[in-house]
């Protein structure tokens, strides 16, 4: 499959933004910002699926490249900082 790593592209850009359904990726994103990330030729419904079936398959992989690519890029800093404000705020109004 020559689309695979960009359209594994498509997916984690997918989570980190609309986070739609796989079934309608096609339809939420262009096919010019698909292009900018790869993605060769047109792309049918099914392929996104099947790409998404070889994730869950070589997901240790996958996040491993992923990882490593956040490290290089300097995108992950060695101190985070975890926000659970807007989760307190949640369980709040959960309780009362």
């Amino acid at each position: 499959m020559k689309n695979f790593i960009p359209l594994v592209k498509v997916h984690v850009n997918n989570k980190l933004t609309h986070s739609v359904s796989t079934h309608q990726i096609l339809e939420t994103y262009l096919k010019e910002a698909m292009k900018k990330l790869g993605v060769k030729g047109n792309v049918g419904e099914r392929t996104l699926y099947r790409v998404l079936e070889r994730i869950g398959e070589f997901f240790p992989i996958v996040l491993e490249r992923y990882q490593q690519f956040i490290k290089e890029s300097k995108l992950a800093d060695e101190k985070q900082i975890i926000d659970f404000s807007s989760t307190a705020w949640q369980l709040y109004a959960a309780l009362s």
